[in-house]
């Protein structure tokens, strides 16, 4: 069974996203050069997993307002289409429509949203139109308490999908649909310095899921490691492929009353070098595999230049941890690496798009997969990407994506 996945992407007015369809595969990396827009891309997944989330008005508010999160900081609204499997065990799917409208010249916005779950023969189970400006829909068929759940969120800042969470919607399909889209881990703001959280004491709790930043990456690790031992093979075995024999496992010493730190045991030393003292790369290495790693993963995993710090035997590993994720999850890279694309499997390379800018506006292109497997047969993709190859090729057939 395919993991679930967005299946097609609309963006109107977001930054540099003036109007963008995308298709995305399982496992896809993002290839454009610097200012291009890919990683406005991954915003607006970001954006999604907040607005579903609750956390719409905080996401907005750490952007500046919704001007700034317009196109040119001069349109009047913002427009996310996305379908998306809920449940791929029996076909359903998503549509999901989110707009945000700016007031006036404020930094404030109001929400217009529209969901509906289909059926594998395309048949509507739920569906619900908060301004029917948007679609038109004139059917809501969901519970009175859904209902009166829907009506109190109806002047928030926040989104009517988002109240799924509530113990009073008792609508499965919904709760899914909210789940599925607010599981977005989005990967484009790990820090590494030394006052980064990582590199602290932390608190010994059990957490399983990655933060968006990843700082709670101790915590993480020192509840799956522990405890996982499929999941302490795959970190040991990706440590060991790029240090070799001086990797010996993961430790978290105790720094004080209920405190841990993360620490790595290195066949050298007598005693674990702790996350303060370890170097950038490896810990973001080691941030990347744990991510791609997880035994319950997000829908989607989204990692912005996962090149960035890291020596190039580490490539192979990512690529490999990868496309192993993309039997679980729906994998997106961003990267204008060689050497990154070069680690992908010739024989099953990913979906490849093509962000391109001009006049301010992002283009997505996603490359024929026949035509990019015909080139693959003599050139590595890194080589292509090089050589602009990758630019010129022919866009994959337009689809026209259904509930089946």
């Amino acid at each position: 069974m395919e993991p679930s996945r967005i299946y097609n992407l609309e963006v109107t007015g977001f930054r540099s996203l003036r109007k963008v369809e995308w298709h995305p595969g399982t496992l896809n990396v993002v290839i454009g050069q610097n200012a291009s827009g890919k990683s406005n891309l991954l915003k607006c997944l970001q954006l999604i997993a907040a607005a579903t989330n609750g956390r719409l008005r905080e996401y907005v508010d750490s952007h500046r307002g919704i001007g700034s999160m317009l196109w040119g900081g001069q349109d009047r609204y913002l427009t996310i289409e996305t379908l998306t499997d809920v449940e791929t065990a029996t076909g359903r799917r998503l549509h999901y429509i989110l707009e945000l409208r700016r007031v006036d010249k404020t930094l404030d916005y109001r929400i217009a949203e529209k969901y509906q779950v289909v059926d594998k023969r395309g048949g509507t189970e739920s569906e619900y139109d908060r301004d029917h400006e948007i679609v038109g829909l004139d059917s809501i068929n969901l519970s009175d308490n859904t209902m009166a759940g829907f009506e109190r969120a109806a002047g928030s800042p926040e989104t009517l999908l988002s109240t799924a969470k509530s113990p009073f919607v008792s609508e499965q399909h919904l709760r899914a649909a909210q789940e599925t889209l607010s599981s977005f881990l989005i990967l484009d703001d790990f820090h590494t310095d030394s006052n980064a959280a990582l590199r602290q004491p932390v608190t010994s709790r059990l957490e399983t899921q990655l933060d968006q930043n990843g700082q709670n990456l101790p915590e993480v690790l020192h509840s799956l490691y522990e405890t996982d031992y499929e999941f302490k093979d795959r970190i040991d075995a990706g440590m060991s492929a790029v240090f070799g024999d001086a990797y010996k496992e993961l430790a978290f010493p105790p720094a004080a009353e209920q405190q841990i730190q993360l620490g790595v045991r290195w066949s050298a030393l007598q005693r674990p070098e702790i996350a303060a003292n370890l170097s950038d790369g490896t810990l973001r290495f080691l941030f990347i595999i744990t991510a791609l790693s997880l035994p319950n993963p997000p829908v989607i995993i989204a990692i912005d230049e996962p090149e960035t710090g890291l020596h190039p035997t580490m490539m192979r590993v990512i690529a490999e941890y990868a496309a192993d994720a993309a039997l679980r999850s729906q994998i997106i890279f961003t990267t204008h690496s060689t050497a990154f694309l070069d680690a992908f499997s010739k024989d099953d390379p990913p979906t490849v798009t093509v962000a391109e800018i001009q006049n301010g506006e992002t283009t997505l292109k996603v490359v024929d997969p026949d035509l990019l497997a015909h080139w693959l047969s003599d050139y590595s993709l890194g080589t292509l990407y090089r050589s602009k190859e990758l630019e010129q090729m022919d866009a994959a057939p337009a689809k026209v994506e259904n509930a089946a």
